[in-house]
């Protein structure tokens, strides 16, 4: 029998709402190349640069700068993830 780190591990990858692959951590980058909208050295760069931009820049670094200064307040930390959530519009990218 599986230790249950190893089970609780599997079932995570097997759940079809885990946030990985093709938009929770790149965006929906693969997706586009597969598309071919982003096809080229250049259609990458600018994408990663609209990313850091419109997303990293004014919206998850200043989430992440509040959540260190929250100094491990966890109801400080909650109330900044409900934010970012309410921002969010996407629903695989919450």
């Amino acid at each position: 029998m599986p230790d249950l780190q190893s089970l609780l591990s599997a079932l995570q990858h097997a759940d079809s709402f885990f946030p990985s692959g093709s938009v929770a951590f790149s965006s929906g980058l693969e997706t586009l190349h597969a598309d071919r909208e982003v096809a080229s050295v250049d259609q990458l760069a600018a994408f990663v640069e609209g990313q850091l931009k419109h997303r990293w820049a004014t919206c998850d670094a200043v989430a992440l700068v509040a959540a260190f200064r929250a100094n491990g307040r966890l109801d400080r930390i909650a109330g900044m993830d409900a934010i970012v959530e309410a921002m969010t519009l996407a629903t695989e990218l919450r």
